[in-house]
């Protein structure tokens, strides 16, 4: 029997328990928990996990960080004021409590006077390292004149967002979502006495809290919802910090169109918003005056965005803060000066800022840091000089917002994607795992049990190989750089794979890929296409022919001859161009304009001569208008659909004796389709919570 703290361990009927209390415990976690006992006072780091616990196999960060949290709550211990395991900075974990065996209470049980010694000197290497740190550490915060110390405000089971602050008082509300099926629920909380409860909307459905004001000793919130009537509304409603929101007031409609980002003005009681409506290709920012009950286009960069306009207005309300976004997902800071209308170009940084928020001077604006990176820099608009503010281990939503004199309020979320096979009558149904593992776009092979698919589990996203049969994968790729993938298909021959983002496309030979003593290093001998536009869609439309479709309005489609573009074109009316890849006779069309699938001989299109397509009876009014990513097999052809934030996989027979079958997914990320079977990446899990950021 081993005593750790108010905890035995009994090894031999491996259990453990709190007094007389039997806990229960996973494998994993007990596994964990006995390397920590084997290794007491010793700074554990992640690879000596890894090796114990997966060995060697590469797991990601999440997945460590999962099964730590899960051990520190079985130890019902707090990461702060560590009791038992210790997070040493940069180096790893420690058991801190002394390890009792038979008797003989001692801080080295089972490690050898070497290893101890080794201990020993691991720890002065470390408190040298600190010393040096923290000697950088004053020196930036000398250069930038500041500190930042981060507080969890939220640890519940499932995801909390959109922190709003209650003007004057150190409360918030918060959103929180318990389970992946849930409606979005309200909460409040005092963060100087700690209490949280559960605040009554009623029959309303909250998306997104805007803005909290104060009137006569009354909060009035701001908000987007749906109401009773499932009509999409900005609301304001008041709050008395009780048990409800009172007296729901709609301001003006959202349903007709998306809205991509909204802030409110309280000296001007006016929304600032950048939605895409009026057949628009791109969002536009628009001004609505409350007591006038009116919208209009205000002045705003006339740069041809791909839909990513966001706005912040200063704490002093003088100045609008818009970040737009080419089509290459570049960057670029706006302000407007609202008294005098004025419109300014700042600078422009080469990757995506989904959100940025005004600092608390006006002067200076915090923003994420470049991808795979989680931290928050801040910055002047028009410096390139940044100061790093908040850096966390998982990934930043978009839920910035000032917080009291000198506080920041901002949202973590941790997303397990998985790829499972589904649809399938063979015995290769694979399910999902227990990790946090972000795995996505799922492409299976026409001819061996394996698929490929792109996971982060390195902390940045790869190229996998798996076995359908084992469940087994290992890493293909050690790409330098942080690439969103969007596409990814294998060819009908197995041969290559086509890989895609939002501007470009790669085709990789397969035997590149398995070379057994070589990683894939670099992707820039395999590029084909570069767009400025964003790529639709990435098609096999034969072993050597592919097709790459933008948003290009007049020759949107682009069809290649291995790696050669060729003279062949398709009309702007087809949204989608597809095959059968266990038939190759056919090229299926999707035209844009109705959703209807229309079928033509492939040796026909592919030679350049004039085809006629015809459209395939059995499906006639089967399609939805609003479908997305077609792929057909055999006699079945697969599609996804979209509506109140959840997605649906359809399976639709093009034959009378056969069933129609729909699976509903919470999250989706990319499907592919053979003879096994097939494979879908869809959310297994969301977590996330709300930090307090106190800047000194």
């Amino acid at each position: 029997m081993i005593l750790l703290g108010e905890y035995k361990i009994d090894i031999e009927r491996a259990k453990v328990y709190r007094g007389k209390t039997l806990l229960e415990i996973e494998p994993q976690t007990y596994k964990l928990l006995l390397h920590f006992v084997d290794n007491p006072q010793v700074i554990i780091d992640r690879d000596s996990l890894i090796n114990t616990l997966w060995a060697g196999r590469v797991v990601s960060e999440n997945t460590i960080n999962k099964h730590i949290g899960n051990l520190r709550k079985v130890l019902n211990d707090n990461p702060r004021h560590p009791k038992y395991i210790e997070t040493v900075s940069k180096r790893g974990y420690r058991l801190v409590c002394p390890v009792d065996i038979n008797g003989s209470n001692r801080f080295v049980s089972s490690i050898s006077r070497k290893r101890h010694i080794a201990a020993i000197m691991a720890v002065i290497i470390f408190a040298l390292l600190t010393l040096l740190a923290i000697f950088t550490a004053t020196t930036i915060e000398s250069k930038d004149n500041m500190r930042v110390d981060s507080f969890e405000v939220t640890r519940a089971v499932g995801i909390e967002f959109s922190p709003r602050a209650i003007p004057n008082r150190n409360e918030i509300l918060f959103l929180r979502q318990n389970g992946k099926q849930n409606k979005n629920q309200l909460w409040y909380k005092s963060l100087s006495t700690n209490i949280e409860r559960k605040v009554n909307i009623k029959a309303y459905e909250l998306f997104k809290l805007i803005d909290i004001a104060s009137h006569n000793g009354m909060a009035i919130v701001y908000f987007q919802a749906k109401g009773p009537t499932e009509q999409c509304n900005i609301y304001r409603a008041s709050f008395r910090v009780t048990d409800a929101l009172s007296g729901f007031e709609p301001l003006f409609e959202c349903q007709s169109f998306q809205l991509y980002d909204i802030v409110y003005s309280k000296n001007e009681d006016a929304f600032y918003y950048s939605a895409l409506k009026n057949g628009n290709q791109s969002a536009q920012i628009y001004q609505f005056q409350v007591s006038k009950n009116s919208h209009e286009l205000i002045q705003q960069p006339s740069v041809l965005g791909s839909n990513h306009l966001n706005l912040d207005i200063s704490p002093d309300e003088q100045k609008l803060l818009i970040m737009s976004a080419d089509y290459k997902r570049n960057t670029t800071f706006y302000i407007l000066e609202i008294p005098t209308n004025k419109l300014t170009k700042h600078k422009t940084v080469d990757y995506l800022i989904t959100e940025a928020i005004w600092a608390h001077d006006s002067q200076h604006i915090f923003y994420s840091a470049r991808p795979p990176s989680h931290e928050l820099l801040r910055s002047k608009p028009d410096s390139h000089h940044e100061s790093r503010v908040v850096n966390v281990s998982n990934y930043l939503s978009n839920d910035l917002t000032l917080f009291m004199d000198n506080q920041l309020l901002y949202a973590t979320r941790q997303v397990n994607f998985v790829n499972e096979m589904i649809f399938s009558d063979t015995p290769m149904a694979m399910k999902p795992n227990n990790s946090i593992v972000y795995d996505t776009i799922p492409a299976l092979f026409h001819h061996q049990h394996s698929y490929l698919f792109i996971s982060n589990r390195t902390g940045r996203n790869q190229l996998y190989k798996g076995d359908l049969l084992t469940g087994d994968a290992f890493v293909l790729s050690t790409l330098p750089e942080h690439r969103v993938f969007l596409s990814m298909q294998m060819s009908p021959d197995d041969n290559n794979v086509l890989l895609a983002d939002q501007n470009a496309v790669w085709r990789v030979p397969l035997k590149t890929l398995n070379q057994a003593d070589t990683l894939l290093d670099s992707l820039s001998l395999f590029r084909v296409f570069d767009s400025d536009l964003p790529i639709d869609n990435v098609n096999w439309l034969s072993n050597d022919h592919f097709v790459v479709s933008t948003k290009h309005n007049k020759t949107p489609h682009v069809i290649f001859d291995k790696d050669k573009p060729t003279h062949l074109t398709l009309s702007s009316k087809w949204k989608y161009a597809f095959i059968d890849h266990s038939h190759l006779d056919s090229i299926y069309l999707v035209e844009k304009a109705t959703g209807r699938i229309y079928s033509t001989q492939s040796n026909t299109l592919l030679k350049g001569k004039a085809f006629a397509a015809h459209e395939v009876d059995k499906l006639k009014g089967k399609m939805p208008p609003s479908y997305f990513d077609p792929q057909i097999t055999g006699k079945k052809i697969y599609f996804m659909t979209a509506e109140n934030k959840r997605f649906k996989l359809n399976q639709v027979s093009i034959n009378e004796d056969h069933t129609d079958a729909q699976q509903s997914l919470d999250g989706y990320y990319n499907y592919d389709v053979t003879a096994s079977g097939l494979m879908i990446s869809h959310l297994q899990e969301i977590q996330g919570d709300v930090y307090r950021a106190v800047i000194h």
